[in-house]
């Protein structure tokens, strides 16, 4: 992409995208521990579940009381930990809806696409790793 944008502009949109996202060269395409403990940062869900166990008692709440459908959509969702603590919790407080609902995670990164795979192991038929929103369509 750079070579295309020789003596022209780069938007602060593209310069995210290609810092963080290019294949070769981004932040978040490395195949290295990014989040945590060995990573650059560590987010709520590496310290604890209970963010992710609070978000699932508040979604089944709704997907019982005000009939929202029992799909969850995470965006860029590292190594997949937030993730399951939602499952846990949900499968937990209310098998019925669980078993009903889907979990969507859109990942760039093959390497967190891998890590969720793995993290996400026990909840499998539930889960559902693409790498864009355009893969939404092909469901």
């Amino acid at each position: 992409m750079l070579e295309k944008m020789r003596n022209k502009r780069l938007s602060y949109a593209q310069y995210m995208e290609l810092a963080l996202y290019d294949e070769q060269y981004g932040y978040y395409m490395r195949k290295k521990e990014k989040i945590g403990r060995e990573g650059d940062f560590i987010t709520t869900s590496n310290v604890g579940h209970i963010i992710g166990h609070v978000f699932a008692d508040v979604f089944v709440r709704l997907i019982e009381t005000y009939h929202v459908p029992p799909l969850i959509c995470e965006i860029g969702g590292g190594t997949g930990r937030f993730a399951y603590a939602v499952l846990e919790q949900w499968k937990r407080q209310s098998s019925k809806t669980f078993s009903q609902g889907q979990y969507i995670m859109i990942e760039a990164s093959p390497y967190h696409r891998e890590k969720q795979a793995e993290t996400l192991a026990p909840f499998i038929d539930y889960v559902r790793i693409i790498s864009s929103f355009a893969e939404l369509s092909d469901s």
